[in-house]
């Protein structure tokens, strides 16, 4: 029942969604999201996998959004990525330990991990890592 509720209030929020391209000041950045626009750089539209796996990132991260309705999202995002930058002194590694940040790199490739995911499911980062993919014996 909850989760059917949660899914009823992402389905009404999720057309409110806009791709927007935008060229950032730092070329390492492929995409942002602020809801309800997703930032997407324009020099990866031309790869059509790598353009598909970001927006399916920050489409993720639009999910974490509504959920914490907005600002509290930011502010959590903002503390834990402090908190890191102290445990880390590397800006990079304490963006890739926020918990946010690594559910959505965990299931990037997944196009379908939306329609099967659970609610909040970044508090259980560990439960939902995707299994590795075997090596085929030849």
């Amino acid at each position: 029942m909850i989760r059917f509720f949660f899914y009823r209030i992402y389905l009404f929020f999720w057309n409110l969604e806009f791709i927007v391209l935008n060229e950032f000041d730092n070329p390492r950045i492929m995409g942002s999201a602020c809801y309800p626009m997703i930032y997407i750089n324009p020099r990866i539209v031309r790869y059509k996998k790598r353009f598909n796996t970001t927006v399916n990132h920050e489409r993720i991260h639009h999910a974490q959004q509504i959920e914490l309705l907005i600002i509290p999202f930011y502010i959590w995002y903002l503390l834990e990525y402090i908190y890191y930058l102290i445990l880390t002194f590397d800006s990079y590694e304490a963006y890739r330990k926020v918990r946010f940040e690594r559910e959505c790199f965990n299931h990037e490739d997944d196009m379908r991990y939306l329609a099967k995911r659970r609610p909040y499911a970044y508090l259980y980062p560990e439960r939902f890592k995707r299994k590795p993919k075997r090596k085929k014996r030849s």
